[in-house]
């Protein structure tokens, strides 16, 4: 996994190689897991506690009535702005990369942001 992040595409896997480690993924998995309850029970539980944070309908639909609700008056304040925005000194307007909840307004599609922590346990998983 580590190497298909890779900041430099000559280090990454082709998609050969690719191929190869998820069939032999796919290959120590049905062997071990037939051959083994307590590797069964894991992935049980690691799809139970993936279930239990995601986000329920209604969550989703409170987040959508949110932004809506916040796009309303972003776009009674574009309408009302000065034509002379550049003098204003607002860092509101300055682009904060640590803030992953804004969408592009052309954005086509939207993910979830994703939990740190998840990411780096994933990583460090040996297969």
């Amino acid at each position: 996994m580590k190497r298909c992040w890779d900041p430099d595409p000559k280090n990454r896997p082709n998609v050969n190689e690719t191929c190869d480690l998820i069939e032999l993924f796919h290959k120590s998995y049905t062997t071990e897991y037939s051959k083994s309850p307590e590797i069964k029970q894991q992935f049980e539980e690691v799809e139970k506690h993936r279930k239990s944070n995601l986000p329920t309908k209604s969550q989703i639909k409170k987040i959508r009535k949110l932004k809506k609700q916040k796009e309303v008056p972003e776009q009674h304040e574009e309408e009302n702005s000065t034509s002379n925005k550049n003098d204003e000194n607002d860092e509101n307007d300055e682009y904060d990369e640590n803030d992953q909840s804004d969408t592009h307004p052309q954005a086509i599609y939207t993910s979830r942001i994703l939990n740190n922590s998840v990411i780096s346990e994933g990583l460090d998983m040996a297969i």
